[in-house]
């Protein structure tokens, strides 16, 4: 769809496989490609969970292509961070693990399989948690364990570094959205 006039949206591609419920997605903006980590294959009656890291163009009408694999498959993540030239696929559920509390991060210009980041020093790992991101930080805001949670935590991107709780929203609360600054 147009920015610049109402109108319908049109498809212009397909992932590598169908799937919903993705584990998060990041923006390389400078090379015009967008990204999108794991999911819930969106046709398995028993749950099949991504691993796949889907590589996309913004500028033309063409299919995604195989970028390489999360360490673990994954859906309802908690975003997608992009910092540099990498992006970051964090927590979510899989069908092996539960609840995941481990952060994972990918190159934009290589093809290959993420790498174990840092993990949730907090007490508590998360899913389907609001998120935001800015220059240096990623921040979880919320989220579900097994009930809504207050918990608002950060990691850096420059350093291995794993998350700190860093305070509380004022009402436990899942399912949020996401914020760039």
């Amino acid at each position: 769809y147009t920015f610049a006039s109402e109108g319908d949206g049109a498809s212009i591609g397909d992932l590598t496989e169908a799937r919903n419920s993705f584990n998060g997605s990041a923006s390389d903006i400078p090379n015009g490609n967008g990204f999108l980590h794991g999911g819930e294959n969106a046709g398995a009656v028993d749950g099949y969970y991504s691993n796949v890291i889907d590589k996309f163009a913004f500028s033309s009408s063409s299919n995604g292509a195989d970028h390489g694999d999360l360490i673990g498959d994954g859906y309802n993540g908690n975003g997608g961070f992009t910092a540099y030239a990498y992006a970051f696929s964090c927590f979510g559920t899989n069908e092996s693990d539960g609840i995941r509390d481990s952060i994972e991060r990918y190159a934009f210009a290589s093809n290959t399989t993420a790498t174990d980041w840092a993990d949730n020093a907090s007490s508590t790992a998360k899913r389907s948690a609001g998120s935001a991101s800015q220059t240096n930080n990623g921040y979880f805001l919320a989220g579900y364990t097994t009930g809504n949670i207050t918990e608002t935590c950060k990691f850096p991107y420059a350093s291995q570094t794993d998350m700190a709780d860093v305070g509380d929203m004022s009402e436990a609360r899942r399912n949020g959205t996401g914020l760039a600054v």
